[in-house]
């Protein structure tokens, strides 16, 4: 069941470094993405093409909360705070990590007046 797993999960699930319930977790996420879905259909699509605009719509000359927006999404993936993700990357120094999570609350509002003012329902 492991031999599918990704060589550095299956490696430290073995050391210790990294649980069998998170390895059995991840494998179980691979085999997923493998199986067969049905094909999106043209409405799905078509909501997709329009969403890829929303942000570049509604945070169009505010490269500032692009940037936050884009630190905490990573910061949200990788599963650590935004704080770490500032302290690794190029933005070290230039905002504190509270300006960041701030500027992305702003870009997330822009971004929900916009599609409120458009008609546009998201759920």
């Amino acid at each position: 069941m492991m031999a599918r797993c990704a060589p550095q999960i299956e490696a430290m699930a073995e050391e210790g470094t990294l649980s069998l319930e998170y390895a059995l977790e991840y494998h179980e996420w691979i085999e997923d993405r493998h199986r067969l879905r049905d094909p999106p259909t043209a409405v799905e699509i078509s909501h997709m093409e329009r969403a890829l605009f929303w942000p570049g719509r509604c945070l169009r000359g505010q490269l500032d909360q692009v940037r936050a927006l884009n630190l905490t999404a990573l910061a949200r993936v990788r599963g650590v705070s935004v704080g770490d993700v500032v302290r690794c990357g190029k933005h070290v120094g230039v905002k504190s990590p509270a300006l960041w999570q701030a500027l992305a609350l702003e870009a997330a509002h822009r971004i929900a007046v916009g599609l409120r003012t458009d008609g546009i329902a998201v759920f």
